[in-house]
């Protein structure tokens, strides 16, 4: 796979939150990723919450909405039936086509997650 990387020659990351019954606090960490100094990522939220997705409250759907506005790409799935964290993580993978992934859990205390130098630091 070609390194993919951004204008600025960082490579591209993918932040993978898996899901399940916590739309309260999928809204707080997908807050987090709003003022994040490092621009070059995108969003896949993998949901295996009981009934109504986690991602559909309004609060999550307009953080979406903000950060599409920004130019990152956000996925919000459904990955049912539920067959364990190892798999949900797994599936999250699966989508990614980024040569760099972070994962957050779906209660992630708001904090700076991606950082240029961090980033900058995988590239050869």
């Amino acid at each position: 796979m070609a390194e993919q990387l951004s204008g600025k020659g960082r490579l591209h990351t993918d932040v993978l939150i898996p899901t399940c019954n916590r739309p309260t606090a999928l809204a707080a960490t997908l807050a987090t990723l709003i003022g994040q100094t490092c621009r070059e990522f995108d969003l896949i939220v993998a949901d295996q919450s009981d009934g109504e997705p986690a991602f559909h409250t309004g609060e999550t759907r307009a953080i979406a909405r903000l950060l599409r506005a920004r130019g990152h790409a956000v996925s919000l799935l459904r990955n049912l039936p539920k067959r364990g964290m190892a798999q949900q993580r797994q599936f999250l993978l699966d989508q990614s086509r980024a040569p760099l992934v972070l994962f957050l859990d779906d209660d992630d205390a708001p904090r700076v997650l991606l950082r240029e130098e961090e980033v900058d630091g995988h590239v050869a």
